[in-house]
């Protein structure tokens, strides 16, 4: 069984009044603050009983339209221009510029696909030939992979699926217990997430974001 790295163990109860941080997070500026745990392999106890806790697959849709293999999302592939993009959803994407990141272009269009192209002389527009390197994926995307694994899927669909991920992320919830947070397939070029933009509190079981890079070569 290969060895999954827990990544980081979020604390996502307390506030900075008073603010208590759970083990494996510290405080730094007001935050609790996530403790790399280091490499532990796949048959931890901790691993297990996190992934063997998760509920029965329910599934997103098995339309297809999410190919991982071909890097696609609807007719939208890893590859594609602006432009492609573009047509392959209907309409132009609201792209914007982030001042700690001016290399680079961010898209999106309101089926909840997104992207990002190099913008290397940071003039704010996509530069000439840039393709989308990744595919990030958002509600209100509603289509799946033939085999369910989409937006609102939950977590268990992508584990009977794809197996053990290489990495996962945990997070500590109100109650007390933990929840899986992301998980990370390599092989696939796949992270899957419970916390999407901080789609939720905290994890409740579905996926809320996917990012796409397509398999590894």
């Amino acid at each position: 069984m290969k060895p999954i790295r827990l990544l980081t163990l979020f604390s996502l109860v307390g506030c900075a009044d008073g603010l208590v941080c759970g083990e494996g997070t510290a405080e730094a500026n007001g935050e609790c603050i996530a403790l790399d745990t280091g490499e532990v392999p796949g048959d931890d106890p901790a691993v297990l009983d996190l992934l063997d806790a998760l509920p029965d697959c329910v599934a997103a849709s098995t339309d297809g339209s999410i190919d991982l293999v071909a890097g696609c999302v609807g007719t939208g592939c890893i590859g594609d221009t602006l432009a492609e993009l573009d047509a392959a959803y209907g309409e132009t994407a609201n792209c914007t510029t982030y001042s700690s990141l001016f290399s680079n272009v961010f898209c999106d269009w309101s089926n909840g696909v997104s992207t990002s192209f190099a913008d290397e002389d940071e003039d704010g527009e996509v530069d000439v030939g840039a393709v989308a390197g990744s595919l990030s994926v958002d509600a209100p995307y509603a289509g799946g992979t033939t085999t369910g694994l989409g937006i609102d899927a939950n977590m268990r669909c992508f584990v009977d699926v794809l197996g053990m991920p290489d990495t996962v992320e945990y997070a500590e919830k109100a109650d007390g217990t933990y929840g899986l947070r992301s998980m990370n397939y390599y092989d696939e070029g796949l992270f899957v997430d419970d916390l999407w933009n901080g789609a939720n509190y905290e994890p409740d079981g579905s996926v809320d974001g996917l990012f796409i890079m397509g398999p590894a070569e």
